[in-house]
């Protein structure tokens, strides 16, 4: 993977090192734009944070260094996107990244847990339309501790869920990442491998297009079932009040402190 690094200072501080993880450029209905209108594309409703930024292909995200996984992942899906889908997903490796510290970063055995998965928080399914982008979501800042259940039952229909949106809307920008929640008066969090990965409680999901907001949060429990409509939630703003950041604050939609 061709690395390289950038201070500039459009749409965050002077001070702030963006650290790109490919040179690609996206096609979009207003035609080919260059990377750094790409990372304004995706980024068009502000960031979340500005600390420990990774760019890819399709997708950008902070990372924590103290939990070893993505504080928040945001993706810009189109339609034309998620209906090329050119690339198989194959036997694919998860990869480390070279520029995080060692000390910082986790690696694909502390995540050899029974009942754990690997899982994507921008989703592997989709960005089939190329082959950087489809690689770029096997890369551990990525990836967070998800129970098998969740990962492969209600996680899975959420993705479905906003596949679905995209093809109504044609367009839908997405923020995904973990939550450590608790109802008591300490926070305990689990501690993953070797590398002491930290074990979300729960996960986010916010959508965000034309005017319009929605977003979910499921706990990381083997037990959760049902169905998607369950965990969605009724304003962003209890995504915000639990993640410690804002989410989507420039879109022009409703939104309710």
């Amino acid at each position: 993977m061709g690395c390289c690094q950038s201070t500039e200072s459009d749409q965050i501080s002077n001070t702030l090192m963006v650290q790109f993880a490919s040179n690609q450029s996206i096609q979009t209905k207003s035609g080919l734009r260059d990377q750094i209108t790409k990372r304004e594309w995706i980024m068009k409703y502000g960031y979340p944070t500005t600390d420990n930024l990774f760019q890819y292909e399709g997708h950008i995200l902070a990372y924590s260094n103290f939990f070893k996984c993505p504080l928040w992942v945001c993706e810009g899906l189109t339609k034309d996107m998620l209906d090329k889908k050119s690339i198989d997903r194959g036997q694919r490796r998860f990869e480390k990244v070279d520029l995080i510290p060692v000390m910082f970063q986790s690696n694909y055995n502390d995540y050899k847990v029974k009942n754990i998965d690997r899982g994507h928080m921008a989703a592997a399914g989709n960005h089939h339309y190329s082959e950087q982008a489809l690689s770029d979501t096997f890369f551990l800042n990525n990836i967070c501790a998800q129970t098998r259940n969740v990962n492969r039952s209600i996680w899975k229909e959420l993705e479905n869920h906003v596949r679905k949106l995209v093809g109504q809307h044609g367009t839908v920008h997405v923020i995904t990442g973990p939550l450590f929640c608790t109802t008591t008066k300490y926070l305990e969090i689990q501690m993953l491998g070797k590398n002491k990965v930290a074990m979300p409680t729960h996960f986010f999901k916010a959508l965000c297009w034309a005017g319009s907001m929605e977003g979910y949060i499921i706990p990381n429990e083997d037990t959760v079932s049902g169905e998607i409509e369950q965990y969605k939630v009724g304003t962003i703003c209890e995504i915000e009040k639990v993640a410690g950041f804002r989410i989507f604050e420039k879109a022009q939609a409703t939104r309710e402190e």
